[in-house]
This record gives structure tokens, sequence and C-alpha cells, in this order.
């Protein structure tokens, strides 16, 4: 009886401890910039870029997109 209750005792006084050193989940970097964060908004969200092109001599791409 008596190895019980010293076995229950160390147990209860080992979890605070056992607890605090498991790791955190890993969180993703709230200050990633994206082109979904940067193009959040309700005027940007839902309509894709048009009249997609190159200029001539490839070095620029040009698109019509709303305001």
């Amino acid at each position: 009886m008596r190895r019980l209750f010293v076995l229950t005792l160390t147990v209860l006084s080992a979890a605070p401890f056992l607890a605090a050193q498991r790791p955190q989940p890993a969180t993703p970097a709230a200050s990633m910039l994206t082109v979904d964060s940067i193009m959040r908004g309700p005027k940007l969200v839902g309509t894709p870029p048009s009249a997609i092109r190159w200029s001539r001599d490839s070095s620029k791409i040009y698109f019509s997109w709303q305001r």
C-alpha cells in the first residue's frame, strides 16, 4: 500500500514538469507576405486579371485588372 502511495505521489508531482517540457506546436509565420495576403480585400478578391500579354521584347508582362 505504501509503494502505491509513493508511486502515485511521484507521478502526480512529476506531471506538471513533464507537461512543461513538451515542445510547442510550430505556428506559421504571421508576417509572411504571400500573394493571397497582399491581395486580400473586398475589392480585390474574386477577379482574375484579364488580357494578359508580353511586351514586344518579352521583358514585361501586361494585364488588365479592376482598380
